[in-house]
């Protein structure tokens, strides 16, 4: 007997303070999250707009704060992934020499991550940090100063689900693990 491919996917991930996507190749049916620091985790599944009453709808890293609950806003959405070649919101700045990216009016967070690739001044490079909306480092200098100018995520994404909100997650540094079955 053949098992599908992707029928389901594992991971971990760490807050930063954003939402964030997770990339699965697929659009899920059903996510388990587990904080096993904590020992709390929750179920969702397609479509849920509800608790089921299980008193597990939620996951608290501990600091006295719900860091997502599936009762709101800031639980676990599907997406259907992003386009490649993408211009990313807002503008850069740089200096020559220098792999620290300042953004003004960027939102880093939710639009690029780590090991995206953005093409900045005609010329590609990897990004190996996101600190904030409007700071990121990229894997070497930059050629040339760069002030006021567009960035393209060359990066594409495949289908999965975003988890929390750009207030609301919150690990206080616990590894979440995951499951994604389709």
């Amino acid at each position: 007997m053949s098992v599908p491919q992707n029928i389901m996917v594992v991971g971990n991930l760490i807050g930063t303070g954003a939402a964030l996507k997770v990339s699965c190749g697929f659009v899920p049916r059903r996510v388990e999250v587990l904080n096993l620091t904590q020992l709390s985790r929750t179920t969702w599944n397609y479509g849920m707009t509800t608790n089921w009453d299980e008193g597990f709808h939620e996951i608290d890293s501990g600091a006295g704060a719900v860091d997502f609950s599936l009762l709101t806003a800031n639980g676990i959405s599907t997406n259907t992934g992003d386009v490649a070649y993408t211009t990313v919101t807002g503008t850069i700045a740089g200096s020559a020499g220098s792999a620290a990216i300042t953004g003004t009016s960027t939102e880093f967070l939710t639009e690029v991550a780590v090991g995206d690739e953005l093409l900045i001044g005609g010329i590609v490079y990897s990004v190996i940090a996101v600190a904030s909306d409007t700071a990121l480092t990229i894997d070497r200098p930059l050629s040339a100063a760069a002030s006021g100018a567009a960035v393209v995520r060359v990066t594409g994404r495949q289908a999965g689900f975003t988890i929390g909100t750009t207030s609301t997650l919150n690990t206080n540094n616990d590894v979440i693990s995951y499951v994604a079955f389709r």
